[in-house]
């Protein structure tokens, strides 16, 4: 049986983020382009800077972009992704429905056996892989001073609970966070091109967060201490809604003395409608995580389904989520 610790991620903060008023807020966000690689504000080399063999190399999803024709290309579209897909996200956070979902969870860590506490609180060891079920519930905080979601999981007594097995990973319905417009200075931003998703016609955008301004971070729990996490990503937008329809996100730097080698999450949304909302409400659906720790690789794969608005008294008393 494998000796890797217990290890908690928060990919974006889950709970209230730092007030979005900040000095840089209301001017444009950072642009990078191919003319200017290398000269982006980051101080290391992100996936902005790459080469589009570079790109493909490390995430094969990308095989078929078309990038753009020109630099010209580029910086004009950029602006215009960014200010329609940060109003998504912004009206997203606003306007966001109490929400609960079934989650299965799958963890598995190649070559290796797992040891878990089944429903019923027994210790059990499985080989390679095992997997899990909770209620994930999405709570949005109101107040200007508690901007955000806390995302958490409960069992069917709804008792919180986290899963077992080594890796806990939370908080994608906040990913996003990074496109919302008093966010966007806090980050360099480059398009890539288009491609199609699914059969869907979409804008790729890269993006890597500048360590001297960024004000979302994510965290690593690992034995002793906790590590802040600062992220690079690529995301995929629909050419027509500006939705963000996949996102994947990379560690923009190793976190020295961490042994976190690898942190990637890659995010699929889907429209979700509820009776009671007149629009669509985008969520992650599908969601795989997978980090390289001292040389040990573990990944969840996650899956949403069953999702319902969550009618809450407070924060901490949830009621029966009504359908």
């Amino acid at each position: 049986m494998s000796s890797l610790a217990f290890l908690v991620l928060t990919n974006a903060v889950s709970g209230a983020f730092p007030p979005p008023a900040h000095p840089a807020a209301s001017g444009q966000a950072v642009q990078a382009s191919p003319a200017e690689e290398g000269q982006t504000e980051t101080p290391v080399r992100s996936v902005v800077d790459w080469s589009q063999r570079e790109l493909i190399r490390a995430m094969p999803e990308l095989r078929k972009l078309v990038p753009p024709r020109n630099a010209e290309e580029s910086r004009e579209l950029l602006p215009r992704i960014l200010q329609q897909a940060g109003a998504n996200v912004k009206r997203f956070f606003e306007d966001f429905p109490n929400t609960t979902s079934v989650e299965r969870i799958r963890t598995d860590r190649p070559g290796q056996d797992l040891s878990y506490e089944d429903p019923m609180g027994v210790t059990r060891t499985s080989s390679h892989s095992f997997e899990q079920q909770f209620n994930y519930i999405a709570l949005a905080r109101r107040s200007p001073a508690k901007f955000g979601l806390d995302e958490y999981r409960t069992n069917h007594r709804g008792t919180p609970v986290e899963p077992s097995g080594g890796l806990v990973t939370k908080g994608f319905a906040s990913m996003s966070i990074h496109f919302h417009p008093a966010y966007q200075p806090d980050s360099v931003f480059r398009y890539l091109g288009r491609e199609k998703l699914r059969g869907r016609d979409t804008l790729v955008v890269a993006f890597a967060q500048r360590p001297e301004a960024a004000r979302i971070v994510g965290q690593v729990e690992v034995p002793g201490r906790t590590v802040v996490i600062l992220t690079q990503g690529v995301a995929w937008i629909d050419s027509v809604s500006f939705q963000i329809v996949r996102l994947r996100t990379d560690l923009l730097t190793s976190p020295e003395g961490s042994g976190l080698k690898r942190q990637t999450t890659e995010i699929e949304y889907g429209a979700i409608r509820f009776k009671q909302a007149g629009s669509a409400l985008w969520l992650p659906t599908r969601v795989t995580v997978t980090l390289n720790w001292r040389g040990e690789v573990l990944r969840n794969r996650h899956e949403y389904s069953d999702f319902r608005l969550f009618a809450v008294e407070t924060e901490q008393s949830p009621k029966e989520p009504r359908r």
